[in-house]
């Protein structure tokens, strides 16, 4: 009997599934790559924040301030630029240039500093 399911991640063109007995299976789309990533440290952990937007919410508090540069943020699914083009962070602090409408969902992927 195959292991439960017990996150499944997914983001543009990637599926990451990881079940109870830790058998991580990955499902890239033709013409993607994908890089990982494995550490005996709990350093080198992703983190995973997801936030759902009030009307015109532009700032967002991760839980734990990221590595420099190990961040992926996700806008209803769609990457966003890092730092300039769509956001900026500070610390733990995400600043979108402009608002998020109502109900859009905001997923961060980073490393704890």
């Amino acid at each position: 009997m195959p292991a439960e399911t017990i996150e499944v991640i997914e983001s543009n063109n990637v599926e990451v599934t990881i079940t109870e007995a830790n058998e991580i299976t990955v499902i890239v789309s033709e013409g993607e790559s994908l890089n990982i990533t494995f550490s005996d440290s709990t350093e080198e952990v992703f983190k995973y924040n997801t936030f759902v937007a009030t009307a015109d919410q532009t700032v967002f508090t991760l839980r734990y301030i990221p590595r420099l540069s190990s961040q992926r943020v996700f806008r209803n699914g769609a990457y966003q630029a890092p730092n300039g083009s769509d956001y900026n962070i500070d610390s733990n602090v995400i600043t979108f240039n402009s608002g998020l409408s109502e109900g859009e969902v905001l997923d961060v992927e980073y490393v704890k500093n």
